[in-house]
């Protein structure tokens, strides 16, 4: 052991290791701490000695890894991106799936290769054996006596599993009764459950943008003004436009679905106008309403929250505009935050909450990036416009607050996590993955 551990401590950090042979937990770890600050890749693939045992060791010295090896290993591989690592197969249960939900946490992973250990630990009886010192390497050998070569009858079993496979050619350290043989293959199989557990991570969020990135309500109270000032009113309180606003888009989305959004914004002007007793406006008045989308300006932190999350996630808009208009909000307010995938009213033909949005959404997102819906996880603030559609379409959601926001509440509250800003979100990703 400490010839392993001197040996990994004077070598140079190295971006690539390969840990393969006989080796304990002790030899893991010197190895993870000492290369771990470079570590790109990390290949850990022990190899079992039946019969060998050793004063460091004791009797097998393989080790079979668990969620708490995982969770060191990521902690001391800040920059690993591919992991080849075993995983003993135990018919899904909780400490199988442990060890999945530890491996999900290691979002730097882009390269993930599992070997599941199926192997058959009943078949030698480690009781019924015999040992001898080699005086030449000064090891401990254990062979295993006849009886140890056939496990003894199950009770589970019926007579025909408790059959001995063919006792009289085996060869290694044990022979496997029938119903063992049925056991390791169904231990072997990859079953829904098995799958679920390592696949089961969001992979993808999908951002609502104005009223969750764009401070929707701020913007367009702010292009509103020409129109009160035009009319020198002032006794007008926020939520009372901010409802009215509302209302008349969510009625003119429905009529109108496949009208672009700085069109349909610059549609309910005159109506907006007529809602307040205000004097109508002027044709450019509300094209300047409609225009001024694309400038709405972002939430402080809506900027810097999406940097930091894309370094783990595909980040996907699905945002109840136009594509022109949130071009320019993206260009702007949004200063170029690289997005993988935009989806807009318009591609759509329909605004949300309607249906048809969020399933053209899973669809594009299953087509481009491979994620199925248990991967994507809806991020945005309205509980009207996004929160209670995603439940209904099956998607787990993020509800980013923004605390005094009006437009797009329910009684209802609908989320699996909650943040008054996506910066908090982000700050909690961190902190999980630290």
């Amino acid at each position: 052991m400490n010839a392993f551990t001197r040996f990994f401590t004077d070598l140079t950090p190295l971006k690539s290791l390969k840990l393969t042979g006989e080796m304990n937990r002790g030899i893991l770890l010197s190895a993870v701490k000492r290369h771990g600050c470079k570590l790109r890749e990390l290949i850990i693939m022990p190899q079992l000695n039946m019969y060998k045992t050793d004063s460091d060791t004791g009797y097998n010295p393989c080790i079979r890894l668990h969620k708490d090896d995982i969770h060191q290993i990521h902690k001391l591989t800040p920059s690993l991106q591919a992991l080849t690592i075993p995983i003993p197969r135990t018919k899904s249960d909780g400490p199988e799936l442990e060890m999945y939900q530890a491996l999900s946490q290691c979002k730097g992973i882009r390269n993930l290769r599992i070997l599941l250990d199926c192997s058959m630990p009943w078949v030698v009886n480690h009781q019924d054996e015999f040992c001898l010192i080699d005086k030449h390497d000064s090891q401990l050998w254990c062979y295993p006596t006849e009886d140890a070569f056939y496990p003894a009858e199950d009770a589970s079993f019926g007579s025909f599993e408790n059959e001995l496979c063919d006792p009289e050619n085996v060869w290694g350290p044990g022979c496997p009764r029938r119903g063992h043989i049925r056991d390791n293959l169904l231990n072997a199989a990859v079953d829904e459950k098995l799958a679920s557990s390592i696949w089961d991570d969001f992979r993808v969020l999908t951002f609502d943008v104005y009223g969750t990135l764009i401070d929707w309500e701020g913007g367009m109270l702010a292009a509103l003004q020409p129109l009160l000032d035009s009319n020198n009113r002032t006794d007008f309180t926020r939520k009372h436009l901010l409802d009215v606003y509302h209302e008349l888009e969510a009625a003119q989305q429905k009529k109108t679905p496949d009208m672009p959004y700085y069109q349909l914004v610059a549609t309910i002007h005159p109506q907006i106008a007529s809602k307040l007793g205000l004097a109508a406006p002027t044709a450019e008045a509300s094209k300047a309403f409609g225009d001024s989308v694309g400038r709405w300006p972002a939430f402080p932190d809506s900027v810097e929250a999406l940097r930091r999350l894309s370094k783990f996630y595909k980040l996907v808009v699905l945002s109840n505009v136009d594509r022109e208009s949130f071009s320019r909000s993206n260009a702007g307010p949004l200063d170029g935050v690289p997005f993988d995938l935009v989806i807009t009213a318009q591609d759509v033909g329909s605004y949300k909450p309607d249906q048809r949005n969020f399933t053209y959404m899973i669809q594009k997102v299953k087509e481009i990036f491979g994620v199925e819906k248990d991967g994507i996880l809806q991020t945005a603030q309205s509980q009207f416009h996004d929160h209670h559609p995603a439940k209904e379409a099956g998607i787990k959601s993020s509800w980013i607050v923004r605390p005094g926001a009006v437009m797009g509440n329910r009684d209802v509250e609908i989320y699996d996590w909650k943040f008054d800003t996506l910066g908090q979100m982000a700050d909690a990703l961190e902190k999980e993955l630290a």
